[in-house]
């Protein structure tokens, strides 16, 4: 079972059609099943304050009224952390168990509708995101807001139990899609973009793989693995952006087909197109062609302008600065040899 695509895409941009056995995410939940991200861990609870790193970034997740559980998929487990100070690098989440009081949207302009699971409200100060409210609410309600400025978001959760020793638990609502829409805009003004794209580490050095679902990144990742000094990042979504000196490529937790969501990154020294063809050959190509090969494989939002025109920023400065190629390829064993060929000229 699949979600359908999180990107954000005007219609007649994105080509692909929802496939059978796409799940609508329920209401404010939107928690990954076990069979899409492995078995979920068990364990004590999270406190009432906990972290999360993606792409470098620190997510402080806080919760006054309750403990937030532990319960989350595996892919996750790596990416939790204890002890990011709340400083002005991270990226303060609070939790909130009230949902009966979350803003009310009927009245708020609706910037953007999936058609699928979500929906994004505007107003002078804050962004609103709703998820399939219609299975419980007539009304639209937000299940998570964060400011115009993207400086701290809230989160909200109903999903609560009392437990043994009087504290209440509550079920942790940071994950997809809420995870990723809010990463998405996080790092429009944090010199990064998300890339449906498969990403590794080799020799210290990072080379990322983008393509559309069914181009081969999970196929070609499967191929990499288990090799001396290569390490996949991700099959499926990796985050480039800049850090210190150069862009990085880093892995997320929303892996694809091979199961692959490490909490690592490299520095980038190559984007690589995947091209499926009968033999293997790799092209460069010139910034403004990797720039248009870039844009249906971006988590983008089209709809905010503001947004937009910062991540579509980051991406020019990446290309101008990263090799980029096209790589045509075909997927069996003799492609990892000519890759590792090619690259360690």
């Amino acid at each position: 079972m699949k979600y359908w695509p999180l990107d954000a895409r005007p219609r007649h941009l994105l080509r692909a059609k929802p496939a059978r056995g796409v799940r609508t995410l329920p209401v404010h939940m939107a928690w990954v099943p076990d069979s899409a991200y492995g078995h979920v861990a068990e364990g004590t609870c999270m406190s009432a304050e906990t972290d999360i790193t993606i792409a470098g970034i620190d997510f402080v997740l806080t919760c006054r009224e309750a403990v937030i559980s532990n319960d989350v998929p595996e892919l996750y487990k790596p990416f939790y952390r204890r002890g990011c100070p709340e400083d002005a690098g991270s990226f303060p989440v609070n939790i909130s168990p009230d949902l009966p009081n979350i803003p009310q949207t009927e009245t708020i302009r609706k910037i953007f509708d999936s058609g699928q699971s979500w929906s994004m409200f505007q107003d002078e100060a804050y962004y609103y995101i709703s998820l399939d409210p219609s299975a419980i609410y007539d009304t639209m309600r937000c299940h998570a807001t964060f400011d115009r400025g993207i400086t701290r978001a809230t989160l909200y959760s109903d999903d609560r139990v009392q437990r043994a020793d009087g504290k209440t638990e509550v079920r942790n609502p940071f994950c997809y899609p809420l995870d990723q829409i809010l990463l998405m805009y996080v790092l429009a003004g944090r010199k990064g973009a998300l890339i449906h794209a498969a990403g590794m580490s080799m020799h210290g050095r990072g080379y990322i793989f983008p393509g559309r679902s069914g181009a081969g990144k999970s196929t070609l990742s499967r191929l990499f693995l288990d090799r001396e000094q290569r390490e996949m990042l991700s099959d499926d979504r990796i985050v480039v952006r800049k850090t210190g000196n150069g862009f990085n490529a880093f892995g997320t937790p929303w892996a694809g087909d091979a199961g692959i969501a490490e909490n690592k990154d490299a520095p980038l020294a190559g984007i690589f197109f995947i091209h499926q063809s009968s033999d293997n050959r790799i092209q460069k190509i010139s910034p403004d062609r990797a720039m248009e090969q870039l844009m249906p494989v971006l988590s983008i939002p089209w709809y905010d302008e503001a947004v937009m025109s910062g991540i579509l920023s980051n991406c020019e400065e990446f290309v101008l600065e990263v090799p980029a190629y096209e790589l045509h390829c075909r997927p069996d064993k003799g492609l990892v040899e000519f890759f590792e060929k090619v690259v360690s000229v």
